[in-house]
């Protein structure tokens, strides 16, 4: 689970964009990136019948709409130290 949390992070973290919260692109895109993290490690699907992940995803991304402010302090904090590695220009 640990690793699963890991690399749902990262990769959320790595894939949003500037008020991705209101774009149905982006959270189209963010959907499909967990999915896919979901089934890599086996997850068991919300419903296993139809194999969904509608319930798992949309708490991933609740959770990372609540984190999106923390990120963005985040990374405004990092590049104004000079550390610009997350920060995308």
């Amino acid at each position: 689970m640990k690793q699963i949390a890991h690399e749902l992070t990262e990769n959320v973290r790595n894939n949003t964009s500037i008020d991705w919260q209101y774009k149905q692109s982006v959270q189209a895109k963010l959907r499909v990136l967990v999915k896919r993290i979901l089934r890599k490690y086996k997850y068991p699907p919300d419903d296993p019948s139809t194999g969904e992940y509608t319930v798992s995803v949309n708490r991933v991304l609740d959770q990372a709409t609540q984190l999106a402010d923390y990120w963005t302090k985040g990374a405004i904090s990092d590049f104004s130290k000079g550390n610009n590695l997350n920060v995308a220009v």
